[in-house]
């Protein structure tokens, strides 16, 4: 815990003088304290006995004060109000300007380790986000850095300052009387291990709840994102009860934490009271014995009073701090995660695209021992478009997925020119690659916005003929603010063409050489399917497009074809040279055209003459 504390407070670093500002007025409200609890003791005798002499003596010490106490044994007890009002007036000014700092320093810190998780977030390889629960992953950023940030901005502060102020009046507690202060210190050691304990336990249940809060979010994100799907299959009680489930589960965390910090303060006041007992106690006999002075005995009695706030803030900001350690920890657990993805020492920039692409003897597994891919070999020259067909599973995406690096070849290697991918840098590969998916991904922005998107200082001229060859102008331009239109989130406002053809339009501004279609077409009718397509012809013209696609129909006029069948190329040719020879593609044609050219009689005529064959 203390090293993840101490990681924590290493964000400070870049704001050490303003923290050693903040720092000084903690000490002044220290000293302030000390004060009160110093002057309290004459003042309080001298106001029942109206004897002011000791106060008279204290006063004598401040030398401003000095021509109004000398002489006048009662009117140094007017004096004091003043001097009274100067200390409060010079502890506001200190805790106001050491509120501000700290506060402004936490905000500081907090941004910093937000900015750094986000940084991260980005750096991470698509392994890590399909492995990662996105509702995890939100909690971490929102709740678990708000628990970091109070516990930097606020608890901290107030812990430093607290802790200077008990350590102020320790140390005037053994100025004042060393036999009564080592007295009271006595039960200090034995009220350490009830903390302790209560911290680790604290510290335990507080990471379990924000581990159950992760749970919930996620639970929330997926049912929000799939609330199309609970809905028609009528499992919203089902939903329902796995929310509830872990609603109960996180109460009872909470329950577990309650009673532990509910105990807390009770027990610290329980041994608060031991002491004062003890001390009151001890002290009588002494006084009475005149070893001890009354106006001492009253101000180290305010002192001990002015310590049990101190310690019992300690205690309750401990806490706090805990909690927010186990978020940090949390946070951590992402800041330190591997990045697989990365430059290798020495790459270098990847040329302009000029010759062709070449897969050699790829081998690739999301685990070891499984393989996705097991020795692809594929060319495409520059200008080339080859398209990529097989049944689900069969590795498409995955092969595709490798040109980008968003994963990398277990085996073999992926070549541009020649140039090996992992010897290049990640930006000047991924610069010259566009991607249009199935799955569109749009910004809540504008339209302009989301076109730029690949060159955010393209003109609004360049926005225009890119929309226009992506077949997109006509729609955009009926938009309220047509350009500036707002789409919503992820394109909410928009139809699945307009969608589709918003991101065509997007890479086709983007102008990289290479380009992966990955079932740009598959959720389309065929309306906007015909859109689309015209929109991709204009997209792949004079580029090396990889292209995937379970309609074959949108392949014909490749000018290679490759199935791929459990991870391996069995065919590549042109789609007539693929029918003729009547394997793998031929077989996938027939299944997806079987009612044209009498397929469907033919296949009815099978089932007739063997009606146990067709399922």
């Amino acid at each position: 815990m203390i090293a993840s504390y101490l990681r924590l407070l290493r964000y400070v670093r870049p704001y050490a003088a303003g923290l050693g500002v903040a720092v000084f007025c903690m000490c002044i409200c220290s000293l302030t304290t000390m004060l009160y609890a110093f002057l309290s003791g004459p003042l309080i005798t001298g106001l029942v006995t109206g004897d002011a002499s000791v106060l008279q003596s204290v006063l004598a010490y401040v030398p401003s004060l000095r021509p109004l106490v000398e002489g006048d044994r009662y009117g140094v007890l007017r004096v004091l109000p003043i001097l009274l009002l100067a200390v409060a007036l010079i502890k506001g000014i200190a805790y106001a300007g050491e509120f501000y700092l700290v506060r402004t320093i936490g905000q500081s810190v907090v941004i910093d380790l937000r900015n750094d998780l986000f940084d991260k977030a980005l750096r991470l390889s698509p392994r890590y986000h399909s492995e990662a629960r996105k509702g995890d992953l939100l909690s971490r950023f929102m709740h678990d850095v708000a628990v970091v940030e109070a516990s930097v901005t606020d608890a901290s502060a107030d812990l430093a300052r607290n802790a200077l102020q008990l350590l102020g009046l320790v140390i005037q507690s053994f100025f004042l009387d060393f036999k009564l202060a080592l007295l009271s210190f006595v039960v200090v050691p034995a009220a350490y291990y009830p903390i302790s304990r209560f911290s680790l336990f604290i510290k335990r249940v507080a990471k379990e709840s924000q581990v159950s809060l992760g749970r919930l979010s996620s639970l929330v994100h997926e049912a929000l994102h799939g609330m199309r799907i609970i809905q028609v299959f009528s499992a919203e009680q089902r939903v329902a009860r796995r929310f509830h489930d872990e609603g109960q589960r996180y109460l009872g965390i909470m329950r577990r934490s309650i009673i532990a910090r509910g105990a807390y303060s009770p027990t610290m006041e329980i041994l608060g009271v031991v002491a004062v007992a003890g001390l009151l106690w001890y002290a009588t006999g002494r006084i009475v014995s005149g070893e001890l002075s009354p106006a001492h005995f009253v101000s180290f009695l305010t002192t001990m009073f002015l310590l049990y706030g101190p310690i019992k803030a300690v205690g309750k900001l401990s806490n706090q701090i805990v909690h927010g350690v186990a978020a940090a920890e949390r946070i951590y657990e992402v800041v330190d995660a591997p990045e697989e993805i990365t430059d290798r020492p020495g790459a270098s920039v990847l040329k302009s695209f000029v010759e062709c692409v070449r897969f050699e003897g790829v081998r690739f597994g999301y685990s070891p021992g499984e393989e996705v891919l097991r020795g692809v070999d594929l060319e495409a020259r520059r200008g080339q478009v080859v398209a990529i067909v097989g049944s689900s599973g069969a590795g498409k995406t995955t092969l595709v997925n490798l040109l980008p690096r968003f994963y990398d070849v277990t085996s073999g290697r992926i070549c541009i020119d020649g140039v090996d991918l992992r010897d290049v840098t990640l930006a000047s590969l991924r610069s010259q690659i566009a991607l249009v998916s199935q799955d569109v991904f749009l910004f809540d922005a504008t339209v302009r916005d989301n076109v730029r998107f690949a060159r955010p200082q393209a003109g609004e001229e360049q926005v225009r003929e890119a929309l226009q060859a992506a077949h997109a102008l006509d729609f955009v331009e009926a938009l309220p603010g047509r350009l500036d239109a707002q789409i919503g989130e992820l394109g909410s406002l928009l139809s699945g063409g307009q969608r589709q053809r918003l991101a065509i339009a997007r890479a086709i501004l983007a102008d990289a050489p290479i380009l992966i279609l990955d079932e740009a077409t598959s959720a389309l009718d065929t309306e906007s399917e015909r859109a689309v397509q015209a929109a991709l012809d204009n997209l792949m013209a004079g580029r090396t497009a990889f292209v995937i696609a379970h309609r074959l129909s949108t392949v014909r006029r490749a000018e290679e074809i490759a199935v791929l069948q459990d991870g391996v190329i069995v065919e590549r040719g042109r789609h007539e040279q693929l029918l003729a020879a009547g394997g793998a593609y031929a077989r996938l044609y027939q299944m997806q055209f079987a009612d044209q050219d009498g397929g469907v009689e033919a296949i009815a005529r099978r089932a007739v003459a063997a009606p146990g064959s067709v399922c």
